[in-house]
C-alpha cells in the first residue's frame, strides 16, 4: 500500500515542525533572560562596594586624592543610612592610611624645615608665609605635620574627619572616631619610644578591649580588635627604645608600674587574665622565663 501525501498534509507538517522550533527558541530565550536577570541581581554593588571601587582607582601617592575620595563619599552615601555609611567610613580611613604612608615621600621636601608646622593645629599659631600654601594643602586634605626621628611626616588630622564624616556616622562609629581622634592628639610613641604615661597606656588597652566586646558591627569590631591586639602586644613587649625587658635582662620600671596598675584597677579584664602568668614571673624576678613567655604570647596573639 502506498502512502499519498497531499499538499495540505505537507503544509500542516511543516507548520507543526515550525511551531515546535519556535517554542524551543522562545523557551531558550526566556531561560537566557532569566539567567541574565539572576546574574545581574547577583552582581549588584552595594554603596560601600561602589565607593571601594572608586578608591581603588585613585593614586595613593597624591594627597589631593583625599578630597576626591571625600567628595565621592558624600555623593554616594546619604546621612540616613548609617549601616552602609559606617562601612564606607572604614574604607575611607583605610585609604587615608595608605595615602599617609605612600604620599609622604611625594609631598615632603627634605630640603625644607617644617618645624613651625608641627602640631600647629593645636597651639593656635599661624603658619609662616613661605609654608602657608603647603599647610593649607595638607589640612584641606585631612593631614597635619608631625616629626619623628628627625624627619617630618604627614599624619591624619582628626578635625577633617569630624567635619566631613561625623554627620554620616552611627553613634557607635562616632565613639570609635572620637577615640581615634583622642589618641591621635595624645600620641603614643616617638623615636620608637613610648611617650604616654603608663596609666594612659593601660587605660587605652582596656578601652579597646571593652569596646570590641560591646559592639555587634562586624566590620567595626574587626578594626577595634586590631587596635586592641596592637596595644596588648606593646603592653607585653614594649617598643625598641621602651622595651618591657631591657637589654640588661631587667624589667623596665615603666612596665612594672603599668602591670601593677593593670592588676590593681582592672583585675577582671581579659588583658590582665592574659598577662597574669607573665606578670607573676616578673614579680618573682624570673626575667629569662618571662622573656621566653612573652615571645610565645606574641606568637599566639
Amino acid at each position: 500500500m502506498k502512502i499519498k501525501f497531499t499538499t495540505v498534509s505537507i503544509i500542516a507538517l511543516f507548520m507543526s515542525v515550525s511551531c515546535q522550533n519556535d517554542n524551543r527558541t522562545n523557551t531558550s530565550t526566556n531561560s537566557e533572560n532569566i539567567d541574565t536577570a539572576a546574574a545581574s541581581s547577583d552582581y549588584t554593588l552595594t554603596k560601600a562596594d561602589q565607593f571601594e571601587d572608586y578608591l581603588l582607582a585613585l593614586d595613593t601617592t597624591d594627597i589631593n586624592s583625599i578630597t576626591k575620595a571625600t567628595n565621592k563619599f558624600s555623593e554616594i552615601f546619604s546621612k540616613d543610612d548609617s549601616i552602609q555609611n559606617d562601612e564606607g567610613i572604614l574604607k575611607f580611613l583605610a585609604y587615608q592610611e595608605k595615602v599617609e604612608l605612600n604620599g609622604n615621600e611625594k609631598i615632603i621636601d627634605e630640603r625644607k624645615d617644617y618645624a613651625q608646622l608641627v602640631d600647629i593645629e593645636y597651639n593656635n599659631k599661624k603658619a609662616p608665609e613661605e609654608l602657608s600654601a603647603f599647610h593649607r594643602q595638607i589640612n584641606n586634605n585631612g593631614f597635619r605635620i608631625v616629626q619623628s626621628e628627625g624627619m617630618y611626616y604627614i599624619k591624619s588630622y582628626p578635625t577633617y574627619i569630624e567635619q566631613n564624616f561625623y554627620a554620616y556616622a552611627s553613634p557607635t562609629m562616632e565613639i570609635y572616631l572620637r577615640q581615634l581622634a583622642k589618641e591621635n592628639l595624645e600620641g603614643f610613641a616617638n623615636d620608637a619610644a613610648i611617650v604616654i604615661p603608663f596609666e594612659t597606656f593601660v587605660q587605652r588597652t582596656i578601652w579597646w578591649e571593652d569596646f570590641g566586646q560591646s559592639i555587634s558591627n562586624k566590620h567595626l569590631q574587626t578594626k577595634a580588635n586590631e587596635q586592641y591586639e596592637a596595644y596588648l602586644r606593646y603592653l607585653t613587649i614594649g617598643l625598641n627604645n621602651t622595651p618591657a625587658i631591657n637589654y640588661e635582662n631587667k624589667a623596665e620600671e615603666y612596665f612594672v608600674n603599668a602591670y601593677a596598675y593593670l592588676e590593681e584597677v582592672y583585675p577582671t579584664s581579659e588583658t590582665y587574665v592574659t598577662l597574669k602568668p607573665y606578670i607573676e614571673l616578673i614579680k618573682r624576678n624570673k626575667i629569662t622565663e618571662a622573656k621566653e613567655m612573652s615571645l610565645q604570647m606574641i606568637k599566639q596573639q
